[in-house]
């Protein structure tokens, strides 16, 4: 598959995928920090029904950004892109969603009750069974659409098979049937989740416009074969900090239960012991990757890619500083600091989006990497630079479920 069909193939998802980032909650990041402070005192009740709420949540905003994709997509592929005979291939991308959606309090519930084999299992099963179909549609010979219907697919498998393993998980935990749960015992969160799901939003809204939305600016301006150099690099930049999703999988919940029990300088030391055992050596060998890129991309996939290597590199670099401070998300969402976190990640996105149509005019796809890569650096070396200081260590800020004395774990 050619840099021009691909790019075809990435526009067609790039949309439904910015119009998700705006629909979903993403609940992950706020859901677990309650379960993991629920499950350690044993508050049952409570943890069947965030498990509820995240459910409910995940499934309501993948309906929804379903039916704007379905009444939308030809609108934007013919006015934008020029696809418009395609756009069933974006309606099509965006029916996944509603159960693609349940992942997030999936892994929430698995990470909360450390079923860290099946976490793992989980997301590899992501990657291996997307490459499958893909591989498949291709060798088939079904081209653009079978690469976004196999995608599609395999989010659907995915989705399904994460939320029957985490009720299976809470179902050891005592909990046999979350969908049955009352509400009513997390009535006193109400106020308090509802401003950290506010925030929640905010940040996952800006991730997908930061991810989405330069591939979109380069399809129209610069065609589809640039887009899909940027998509072909972005997917390298998320393997690349696949193992940082993961570590943030383990230790967020582990911190929110320290955080809780008002281990102030312990959570200190824990952090810089992680950037030091798990950090380091996770940046510098992105680091190194990223140096053998001129000879790895080509030789991967083709010397007609090889156009796409200095676009990666910097994609790689803004990955390599992200996993030195993998810890960083994971404490802010543990101490109750979403304000502070959405907050730098607006900015950091407002300046992205608005410097990428000039740095497109001046420096094309490379430019546009080297922005998006560089500013995710400077953002994370920004976070590290504030947490350093005390204030974020004296503030008295944890979820009403934490607040106890968790298991002691590193």
């Amino acid at each position: 598959m050619g840099p021009q069909a691909y790019g075809r193939a990435a526009l067609l998802m790039g949309y439904p995928l910015l119009v998700w980032s705006f629909a979903s909650v993403k609940s992950l990041s706020v859901t677990t920090r309650y379960m993991a402070g629920f499950r350690s005192t044993g508050q049952l009740g409570e943890l069947s029904a965030i498990s509820k709420l995240g459910f409910g949540l995940d499934a309501l905003t993948g309906l929804g950004a379903a039916f704007l994709i379905a009444g939308s997509a030809s609108f934007v592929n013919e006015n934008l892109f020029h696809v418009s005979t395609l756009a069933w291939l974006s309606i099509l991308f965006g029916i996944s969603f509603p159960f693609y959606s349940l992942l997030s309090t999936s892994f929430a519930v698995l990470s909360s009750c450390e079923r860290l084999p099946w976490l793992a299992a989980i997301q590899v099963f992501d990657r291996f069974i997307t490459f499958l179909l893909v591989v498949a549609a291709l060798l088939m010979g079904f081209g653009i659409s079978g690469v976004i219907l196999s995608t599609a697919a395999a989010q659907v498998i995915v989705g399904l098979m994460a939320a029957w393993l985490a009720t299976l998980s809470l179902e050891r935990e005592g909990v046999p049937a979350w969908w049955r749960a009352d509400f009513g015992s997390i009535a006193n969160l109400r106020r308090e989740l509802r401003r950290f799901f506010g925030w929640n939003y905010l940040i996952v809204s800006f991730s997908g416009i930061v991810q989405q939305g330069p591939l979109l600016l380069l399809g129209y301006w610069r065609g589809p074969r640039v887009a899909g150099f940027y998509r072909l690099a972005m997917s390298i930049f998320s393997v690349s900090s696949h193992l940082e999703g993961s570590l943030w999988t383990v230790v967020y919940p582990r911190l929110s239960i320290r955080w809780g029990a008002g281990e102030r300088e312990e959570v200190r030391r824990t952090l810089w012991r992680w950037s030091r055992l798990f950090g380091l050596p996770l940046a510098l060998a992105l680091l190194a990757a990223a140096a053998l890129s001129p000879v790895l991309l080509p030789a991967v996939f083709g010397e007609e890619y090889g156009a796409m290597v200095p676009g990666a590199q910097f994609l790689i670099v803004g990955a390599a500083v992200s996993g030195l401070f993998f810890y960083l998300g994971p404490f802010y969402y543990a101490a109750g600091r979403f304000d502070a976190w959405a907050k730098a990640y607006g900015l950091y996105t407002v300046l992205v989006i608005g410097l990428t149509p000039i740095v497109i005019d001046r420096g094309g796809y490379p430019g546009v990497a080297a922005l998006v890569g560089l500013g995710l650096a400077a953002f994370n070396i920004c976070m590290a630079g504030l947490l350093a200081g005390t204030r974020f260590m004296s503030v008295p800020q944890a979820p009403k479920s934490a607040k106890v004395e968790g298991p002691d774990a590193t």
